[in-house]
């Protein structure tokens, strides 16, 4: 059975925020594929391939426009390839637009073929020019994703992040999860560090925010935490553990008040989950 990726799991593996996912898909240029037995719509493998090319295009710098128009023309001139981003190899240029290769063949997005002519194969003709491509932060971030799940591999994953934020120190995805580890390790001090670097580079980083906003919750400092969860849900007001965390912060400073449209917008975001129940005994006292 195909494994199946939900909105957050999408955001937990890439880093994108779910604002920017849900955007993507309200423009086509990534929409799930897949479709859970509850007749929910679901992201594939293939799509969650889209969104790290993607996503890797734009931290080097392409433009959303660009890429999207690069799509279209790719559609255009390969109607039979399904979803470019997750079949062809798509890489800058260097030049702030992109380059494709297929089957040995490299050429940009409205067909036009690029040639080396200072190069000649044994017959004579000019050879495809090749785009040589280094190990870049976003390498380095990807690795981390892929051994930050399992505890015998989590000092690897911290090289690898350590890795992209020597390459690019303002990397605030990288430092997210960085902190996620320290803070599963008992580390607070170096995770706070890590979410609050994250939130300089950009205040409205969802998980950077909800994740200092519940490290501040455990220690007892709920007022800041307060702010961060509302800063999260500023950023993404659909992200339902933020909702759930607030509105258990505001019961426990007796806002009760202040409580009960957070917990009223969990459970219509969660309403099947244990975690509803008790939103709706916090509702009905």
């Amino acid at each position: 059975m195909e494994r199946l990726f939900s909105t957050r799991d999408i955001e937990r593996l890439t880093g994108l925020k779910q604002g920017r996912i849900r955007y993507w898909k309200k423009i086509g240029l990534i929409r799930p594929s897949g479709r859970a037995g509850n007749g929910r719509d679901c992201y594939t493998f293939m799509d969650l391939v889209c969104f790290r090319t993607a996503k890797e295009l734009l931290d080097e710098g392409i433009s959303l426009k660009r890429v999207t128009s690069g799509l279209k023309n790719l559609e255009r001139i390969l109607p039979s390839v399904k979803r470019p981003l997750a079949h062809l190899r798509i890489r800058p240029d260097g030049k702030g637009g992109l380059v494709v290769s297929q089957r040995g063949v490299t050429f940009e997005p409205d067909g036009q073929m690029l040639l080396d002519f200072c190069h000649q194969d044994q017959r004579g003709g000019p050879q495809i020019k090749p785009f040589p491509r280094g190990l870049g932060p976003r390498h380095w971030f990807e690795r981390g994703c892929s051994l930050d799940s399992s505890a015998g591999t989590l000092d690897r994953a911290i090289e690898a992040y350590r890795k992209a934020l020597e390459i690019r120190p303002d990397f605030p995805d990288a430092l997210t999860n960085l902190g996620n580890i320290y803070y599963h390790q008992g580390e607070s001090q170096k995770a706070k560090e890590c979410y609050q670097k994250a939130i300089l580079l950009d205040p409205g980083h969802v998980a950077a925010n909800f994740n200092l906003g519940n490290l501040l919750e455990e220690e007892g400092s709920l007022l800041p935490a307060v702010s961060y969860y509302e800063k999260a849900l500023s950023a993404d007001p659909l992200f339902a553990d933020a909702h759930f965390n607030l509105a258990l912060v505001y019961e426990k400073l007796q806002l009760k008040m202040r409580a009960r449209p957070h917990w009223k917008r969990f459970v219509e975001l969660r309403p099947d989950t244990e975690e509803a129940a008790l939103a709706r005994k916090f509702l009905d006292n």
